[in-house]
């Protein structure tokens, strides 16, 4: 998805680790302790779904005990089947080599937490490391331009972030590990990827997956990595061509974007959403397009794409909560409006 998305969770994040704070950030090897929410009793993880319907929660910093509950009882309540937990990771800039782990994201502690609080909720858990873009967006770049210096430097430290996330996953026995998500530029570099699967692989032993963006060039051929994936994962921000915003004109506009991704094996849609704002389905990666807004531009989206989706993909994800949430205003969060009830029927 193209960078402005996640404007908004990025100054979210300035302002959670405390005004003042600088815009470029440092990967850094380690977290503090961090005084977290202790579920004591084990939980075992629920089945994976033969489908998976379910929702992006990104997780920032240190949430409180009750911000946890809340968001994902939340989540619960949608009646979807799975939850993505969206691990955010840095870099100082679109060419640097030091990718990993930033003040704002959370610790491997913080996220076992969520997920047991997932677990206690009855919904099965993917984590998604994903490389946030808040340093990136000054200079006019996103995660699908970067150009490190050294390639082989940048999947090094790359592997080395993932290998915390994915033994928690082996540990807590997650049910899928998405290895990356919407890195067009370096997606072509075969030795690279197969680094990061192997390190992710000595680490957990459940399924992976990559997340390529929609208008990714790699979609056309996969890259040869892509065969030590169990599924393929699209985040599915298409532009939907029609003026009418109606359920079925929305359906017909997905039919052109679907048929291209028929030849895609295993296809999951690790993202899909929009704004809740006139016509924002037709550029539905725009984080704030103008008008006034309008929840139920979103429900009816939301609805077209169950519609149009049913029987091409082996599961829908929506983009996504905030954890913790943030405050009032549009946003792609669909819980306490109108979005809420459709999904509730999905698939």
């Amino acid at each position: 998805m193209h960078y402005l998305r996640l404007l908004f969770a990025s100054a979210l994040a300035l302002t959670l680790a405390g005004c003042g704070q600088k815009a470029a950030v440092q990967p850094v090897a380690t977290h503090p302790p961090h005084k977290v929410h202790v579920i004591a009793k084990p939980l075992l993880a629920p089945p994976w779904p033969t489908v998976q319907s379910g929702i992006n929660v990104e997780v920032w910093n240190t949430p409180t005990p009750s911000q946890i509950d809340g968001v994902i009882n939340a989540v619960a309540a949608l009646h979807v089947r799975t939850v993505a937990i969206v691990i955010p990771f840095g870099q100082s800039n679109w060419q640097a080599n030091n990718v990993g782990p930033v003040h704002f994201t959370p610790s491997p502690r913080v996220i076992r937490q969520v997920i047991l609080q997932a677990y206690h909720d009855h919904l099965s858990v993917m984590l998604r490391p994903m490389l946030d873009e808040g340093t990136l967006t000054p200079s006019g770049h996103w995660r699908g331009d970067i150009a490190p210096q050294s390639l082989n430097s940048w999947f090094k430290h790359y592997a080395q972030a993932l290998i915390p996330y994915a033994a928690l996953g082996q540990q807590e026995h997650v049910g899928a590990f998405d290895i990356g998500t919407e890195l067009s530029s370096i997606e072509s570099d075969n030795q690279g990827w197969d680094t990061v699967i192997h390190a992710v692989k000595q680490a957990y032993q459940g399924p992976l997956l990559y997340s390529f963006n929609w208008n990714s060039p790699s979609l056309a051929a996969l890259p040869p990595w892509t065969k030590q994936l169990t599924w393929i994962g699209l985040d599915a921000y298409y532009p939907l061509n029609t003026p009418s915003g109606t359920e079925s004109a929305l359906v017909q506009a997905w039919q052109p974007w679907i048929s291209q991704t028929a030849k895609i094996p295993n296809l999951v849609i690790t993202e899909l959403g929009v704004m809740p704002k006139p016509r924002a389905w037709q550029a539905p990666w725009v984080w704030d397009p103008p008008g006034p807004t309008n929840w139920s531009v979103q429900a009816q989206y939301d609805a077209a794409a169950i519609k149009a989706w049913q029987g091409h993909a082996q599961g829908l994800y929506w983009w996504g909560v905030m954890l913790p949430r943030s405050g009032q205003g549009a946003s792609f969060d669909p819980i306490g409006h109108p979005s809420a009830a459709v999904i509730q029927t999905a698939w």
